[in-house]
């Protein structure tokens, strides 16, 4: 086998084996730009206001519970920005900041289910505002 084949060989394997893009958590950043995106038309600001009220009533006990789990928690407001399946599973979960209450409610979302949404990997952003 020539040099190159062997080089071109060894290139195609490395790219196997190493996490692609689409493998690796996105920013934090970008995810809230594409739902800031997401968010400017009529219908996307109805879709957001839809998926707050949900979020609110089905996760809201979640959050109570990773209040009491966690050790003192940290109740500063958080952001938390979900990507949407085709059919309203959420795929991901990101917030902002990490404390330790958000990020207990985050790894509760996996698996989850919201509106669906008009597109397939849709970013939607929540703002949560909590009392204390």
């Amino acid at each position: 086998m020539s040099q190159l084949l062997l080089c071109g060989l060894a290139a195609a394997t490395l790219s196997l084996l190493t996490p692609s893009s689409a493998d690796e958590r996105p920013s934090f950043e970008s995810a809230l730009a594409e739902a800031r995106r997401n968010a400017l038309s009529p219908a996307g600001q109805a879709f957001e206001a839809a998926v707050g009220q949900k979020f609110g009533a089905s996760y809201g006990p979640r959050l109570s519970a990773c209040a009491k789990q966690v050790k003192k928690p940290d109740l500063r407001d958080f952001e938390v920005l979900v990507r949407l399946s085709v059919n309203g599973r959420i795929d991901e979960a990101l917030v902002s900041p990490e404390t330790n209450l958000a990020v207990c409610l985050r790894d509760s979302l996996k698996d989850g289910t919201l509106p669906v949404p008009a597109a397939p990997n849709y970013w939607v952003r929540i703002g949560l505002k909590l009392r204390r």
